[in-house]
């Protein structure tokens, strides 16, 4: 049985195309780069918290240190939601979705090569 408006002849080169291994290959290529991309940009962005969270500790040491005169052996408590106030959990989201973006700005230049 054939559709109406189709030969004999147009079923049986449709048949004939060939599907190649490249072009499933492509999909799943595409796929991968966007993966790699998440995945890259989701990196970077944790790797902007932890450079954070070491750039605070080390300018709090040296804040107690040389502006506060606490020795090494003094004990010194820190809290967060006195320093930063409401802003204790934006700032580190800020942070994180700047790495993000500056991650996937970079990455996607770069894999689009």
């Amino acid at each position: 049985m054939r559709p109406c408006g189709y030969s004999k002849r147009d079923l049986d080169s449709w048949r004939n195309i060939p599907i190649t291994l490249v072009d499933q290959l492509s999909g799943l290529e595409c796929l991968m780069r966007w993966v790699l991309l998440f995945f890259g940009s989701l990196a970077t962005g944790v790797l902007a918290i932890v450079l954070s969270l070491a750039l605070l500790l080390v300018s709090l040491a040296i804040y107690d240190r040389y502006i506060l005169g606490i020795t090494t052996n003094g004990a010194v408590g820190w809290d967060p939601v006195s320093i930063f106030g409401r802003w204790v959990i934006g700032i580190p989201l800020l942070i994180f979705g700047l790495g993000c973006s500056a991650g996937f700005w970079f990455l996607s230049k770069r894999l689009h090569r």
